[in-house]
């Protein structure tokens, strides 16, 4: 209730509250948060636009945030293993350096018609110049297609 009387657009949920109260939803949000956690942001707001039907006029969408979380990891000793999951971590950024594109070769999706856009070749420093699309004429939007695309490899960030 008070998310509604002060128009919050997100919840602070202790894990370890969550551990006592409910220890299969715990475990779920532990083992794959990346399918769980859409699915409590818009239960949350469900619920809180049913409370309020004037809610939704002011939030367009809620956040569930989980604090608490019980097993601590370094920065350095993260793993392909932790990806999509709900991992703590603490650590300090030592040295930065310019963010540059991962992507070697991207392919995009035309949002309106679905055409199919590229391969674009890209060095670190280049941005995408998309035009119109060959069978709409549509500006945009361009879909990025994940899994026809090439990544780099590296990463540019120290930590201690």
């Amino acid at each position: 209730m008070q998310m509604l009387h002060e128009n919050k657009p997100s919840i602070d949920i202790s894990y370890q509250h969550l551990k006592t109260a409910n220890p299969t939803l715990a475990m779920w949000l532990g083992l794959e948060p990346i399918y769980l956690i859409p699915e409590l942001n818009a239960i949350l707001y469900n619920t809180l636009c049913k409370i309020s039907p004037q809610f939704k006029n002011i939030i367009k969408e809620t956040y569930v945030k989980f604090y608490e979380l019980p097993l601590l990891d370094k920065i350095p000793m993260l793993k392909v293993e932790h990806l999509t999951k709900l991992v703590k971590v603490k650590g300090a950024v030592t040295a930065r350096s310019e963010v540059f594109s991962q992507l070697k070769k991207a392919m995009y999706k035309c949002f309106r018609c679905g055409e199919q856009k590229g391969p674009y070749f890209l060095h670190e420093r280049e941005t995408i110049n998309h035009g119109a699309c060959r069978a709409c004429q549509a500006s945009g939007p361009y879909l990025l297609e994940k899994l026809k695309s090439v990544y780099r490899n590296y990463q540019k960030l120290t930590v201690q």
